[in-house]
Formats: structure tokens, sequence, C-alpha cells
């Protein structure tokens, strides 16, 4: 009989109800416990008001599985979980089985339900953890690799050019080629304070210590570009400008030059033609219904395949474009983008033809 049915569900820990007509039939006292409503409250709702102690984006899963089997169909799932909402909106997760029975002669779900949001928190803190521990591995492995490559070309050419310079020194008629050494030996010391430069930064990113405040983007934009002709002095660069708006103002920092000034420089360093052309386009754009500024760079360099493409902002990533390893650089700026709450991509001029630029 139902009471002998009551007095067994009531010494469960599981929650028991019956759904028929998008209506409780039947609910334990467990049951309306795991929610925090009383079983006259659920007994008392409307047709298909069960569904509100369902967090909303898993509604149409849980009421579609419920309708199939009101209908008896054969098509349905048994057991899966879902978030649920309290009587105060506090959102619990819940693991339910279900199944299609006959109830006073007409099909109806019986349901089980077990709170699990304390083995759900468990799982979300150990997956946090896992990935804290991952991202601190990478970024070690990062920076090893980093200083095992970068620095220790730096300091081979230094050195290089040094000894070159001391074996030209014994002729007079050999200045100019000291010079030249000195200036390669200039060059790679700075090359040097830009990468220590750039690991600050990257540092001071992953430890939040970046503030964000308005932002004059055109003045960045301005002083990025002098800074890669004087970095290119003896490359012929030609950057036209193509702005809607000189007094933008984004939600920036002085690190926005960084961005700048890398993307500049890559467009220079992976360009074999004798005149490098840049444009620099901006335009307005909304996203999300907030409002952006969209920034273009377009070059007559080579492009970048669609593999390379997934994986250029990447830590670990060190693949070779035109024969040079593309450093770090484009790391820095996906995390100084991603601090901004922006966006950063490549695509290609031609789509689908990466060697078009």
């Amino acid at each position: 009989s139902e009471e002998k049915y009551r007095i067994i569900t009531e010494q469960l820990l599981i929650g028991v109800a019956i759904i028929q007509d998008n209506v409780f039939k039947y609910v334990s006292q467990r049951y309306a416990e795991i929610g925090g409503y009383s079983i006259e409250e659920m007994i008392n709702w409307q047709s298909g008001e069960f569904i509100n102690t369902v967090y909303p984006d898993d509604r149409g899963r849980v009421m579609e599985q419920s309708i199939k089997k009101q209908h008896g169909d054969e098509d349905v799932i048994t057991q899966y979980i879902f978030r649920g909402l309290t009587k105060t909106s506090e959102k619990i997760w819940v693991e339910l089985y279900s199944k299609t029975i006959t109830y006073e002669g007409r099909p109806a779900v019986l349901i089980t339900l077990i709170d699990i949001t304390s083995r759900k928190q468990a799982e979300l803190k150990l997956k946090k953890s896992e990935e804290k521990y991952r991202e601190a591995y990478e970024i070690a492995s990062f920076f090893k690799d980093l200083f095992a490559h970068d620095i220790n070309n730096i300091l081979n050419n230094i050195s290089m050019s040094s000894k070159l310079s001391t074996m030209a020194l014994n002729n007079p008629a050999n200045l100019s080629i000291i010079e030249e050494y000195l200036n390669i030996i200039n060059e790679q010391v700075n090359k040097g304070a830009a990468l220590i430069s750039n690991v600050r930064i990257l540092s001071e990113i992953d430890d939040s210590k970046i503030s964000i405040q308005p932002t004059k983007l055109h003045y960045h934009l301005n002083e990025s570009i002098s800074s890669t002709k004087k970095a290119y002095h003896d490359r012929n660069i030609n950057i036209h400008l193509k702005l809607y708006d000189r007094k933008v103002i984004v939600e920036a920092n002085s690190l926005l030059e960084e961005v700048f000034v890398n993307i500049l420089n890559n467009a220079v360093n992976y360009n074999e033609n004798p005149l490098v052309e840049i444009l620099v386009k901006t335009s307005k754009e909304q996203k999300y219904k907030q409002n952006y500024i969209k920034i273009e760079f377009m070059d007559n360099g080579i492009g970048i395949s669609d593999p390379q493409k997934e994986f250029i902002f990447k830590k670990r990533y060190r693949e070779h474009k035109g024969g040079k390893g593309m450093g770090f650089g484009l790391t820095l700026v996906k995390k100084i983008v991603d601090s901004y709450k922006g966006e950063i991509w490549v695509e290609d001029k031609v789509k689908g033809d990466h060697t078009k630029g």
C-alpha cells in the first residue's frame, strides 16, 4: 500500500518522488529537504512548476527526460547529474535515477535523488588544484626553455662578436668591421634587456599585479611605431594608420605599448621584403553587449599556417617562421590582452591561403 511505501522511503537517505502530469504525486521527506521545501508545498505546485528546482541552464534536459518518461518512451536516460536550485536560490548538485512506472493506472516517473553537492565541490577543488599545478609546471618549463635558448643565443652572439673584434684590432683597416661587431654586441645587450623586461611583465601579470585604467590608445600606438622604427633603423618600413577616432580611450594600461611593439616587431622581423608595409586599422565593435575597439595589423610579410595559428600564443610554442625562432613575445601579448578581457587572433588576408599573408 501507499502507507507502507511511505514508511519505507522515509527511512532512506535518498529522496524519492513520483511525477505525473508534470506535478508531484508523492514526495518523501528527504526529497523535500534537499531543496529546502516542505512536502505540502511541493505537492501543491501547479503543472510544470517542479522545473523551478532545476538550475536554468539544465532545465531543458531535465524537462525533456521527465516528459519522455511520463509518456512511457523507451529512448530515455535513467541516471544523470544536474544542477538544482533550493528554495533560497542556492545552487546544488544532484544525481538523479528515474524510470517509468504505472501509478493509479497511468504512466508516471519514479525518481530517486541524491544530494552530491559536497562531492562535486571537492571534485571542482581538486580539478582547480590540478590546473594550478599544471600551470606552475608549464611556467617553470617555459622559463627554463626560454633562458636555455634565448639567453644562450644572445651570449653566444656577444662572445663571437667580441672574439672577432679582438682579432680585427691587429689591423687598423678593420675599423669599420670592429664597429659592425660592436653594433651587434649592443643589439644583443638590448635584446637581453628586453627579454628580462618581458619576463618581469609576464610574471607580474601571472601574479595579478596589473591594474586597469582609462588609456589613450593613439598615444601608445604612436610610441610603439617610433620604438619599432628605431629598433629596425636599417630597414625600409612604411606604417600606415587608418584610425576611426584618434581620441579613443580604452580600458588598459601602459603595457598596451608592449602589445603594439611586439606585434609591429614581429611584422618587421619576419618580413623578407625590401620594403615592409604595415597597415594599422581601428574600428568600433559591439560584442557580448559591450563596446570594443578592434585593432588590425596587416603587413606584406609571409602568413602563418593554420596549425601554427592554434599554438602561436601559447607559452611552450617555439615554432619557426621564415627560418627564425619566434621567441615568446606573442605569449606576452596574449597575457596582456587577456588581462584587459580582450581577444587576439591571427587570420589570413586571403581566407584559406596563409601564403598571401
